[in-house]
């Protein structure tokens, strides 16, 4: 099998060791439900160009995988758990080596994962982040569905009495507030978006 492998200085199109096909293989099988569900979050625009668990880039002899990848948009997501804050150097020196090919890289925590709206938030704040002007051009289509996606859902959650410009939520009537401060407030254990 033949696959465009990210080398030092350039992309190159090489075959894959065996050793590195069964690492492949190997990563496919062992994703986390948080991995999953992150693939199942995505909107259906992100679904149709990302690859789950490539091999994108290689280190002395280590090949590195990226949870969801986006060749096209050079876009890396890693869904973050407990044990990456004990391998936080690795997570550092992955981020080094996909960056340093040109590659931006957005980091979700597992929890973020759960409900819905606080992983696209996520999502969205990460591309919002990106520092290349190209590489933003090409997710500005994402970060549009995103937005949709988190007002619609918003719009589920949060009634707005027009009359007297306060939230109605699940029949109470709470005053007028911030926007960003009543999505901390739900997000701060009172979470109605599940």
């Amino acid at each position: 099998m033949y696959k465009t492998i990210t080398t030092m200085r350039k992309n190159v199109l090489r075959p894959l060791t065996p050793k590195e096909l069964e690492l492949e293989k190997e990563q496919k099988q062992t994703r986390t439900d948080y991995e999953k569900r992150a693939y199942r979050l995505l909107p259906n625009s992100m679904k149709r160009c990302v690859q789950r668990n490539p091999a994108v880039g290689f280190w002395r002899h280590f090949a590195y995988y990226p949870d969801l990848f986006f060749p096209k948009e050079r876009l890396c997501i890693e869904i973050d758990g407990g044990i990456h804050q004990i391998h936080k150097y690795e997570d550092e020196k992955k981020d080094y080596i996909f960056r340093n090919r040109g590659y931006a890289v957005i980091r979700i925590k597992n929890a973020d994962t759960i409900v819905d709206v606080a992983f696209w938030e996520c999502l969205l704040y990460g591309l919002q982040k990106i520092q290349d002007a190209e590489i933003r051009g090409m997710v500005k289509p994402f970060i549009e569905e995103l937005r949709q996606l988190i007002d619609e859902k918003w719009k589920m959650c949060l009634n707005i009495d027009d009359v007297e410009d306060n939230y109605v939520i699940d029949g109470n009537t709470l005053p007028f507030i911030n926007h960003e401060l009543m999505r901390m407030r739900l997000y701060n254990g009172n979470s109605i978006c599940v």
